[in-house]
């Protein structure tokens, strides 16, 4: 299709995105960049919400196959799976409104297996301290030059065999 062949893998764009989004949580990142002594706290907050998302994520992608195949009662399906997985009450009338195009909260999850294949590459090539070393740069250019290839070439540009939850 033309997504597929001209447009490339959101994975692959989210999965950078997530590369950086942890920074916050990195206590060498919060040390030397921002000047932060203990940043505990707020690293904890942060995973919490990346929890948060995840879980978020999971419940939409549960919803959304229930609704592409015809649920009965869609409006309250949405309520309960996202009451159930995030303990949060969701308004049913946001059922529609909170559907993504093309199941994309799929392309999270491979963006997220991704981010980590990033980062434990970076962390084997350069070391713990990737997040403010000048070397990352030179490592993430060669793979931004590639645009948006699938996710499974990138993480073979990585050294690995392809896409993998572990």
């Amino acid at each position: 299709p033309f997504a597929a062949r001209y447009l490339g893998d959101d994975s692959v764009g989210e999965a950078f995105a997530f590369l950086f989004e942890q920074f916050p949580e990195n206590q060498t990142w919060l040390q030397k960049v921002l000047g932060v002594r203990d940043g505990g706290t707020y690293a904890e907050y942060m995973r919490f919400i990346r929890l948060l998302f995840v879980r978020r994520c999971a419940a939409k992608v549960l919803y959304e196959n229930q609704l592409h195949t015809g649920a009965e009662e869609p409006a309250t399906l949405y309520a309960s799976l996202l009451q159930e997985h995030l303990g949060l009450n969701i308004s049913a009338a946001y059922y529609l409104l909170d559907v993504d195009d093309g199941f994309y909260n799929a392309q999270y999850f491979r963006a997220w297996m991704l981010s980590a294949q990033m980062t434990a590459r970076l962390t084997a090539c350069i070391g713990e301290d990737w997040v403010t070393s000048a070397e990352t740069g030179v490592f993430l250019r060669p793979l931004w030059q590639k645009g948006q290839p699938s996710a499974e070439i990138i993480s073979i540009l990585l050294g690995e065999d392809s896409l993998n939850p572990d």
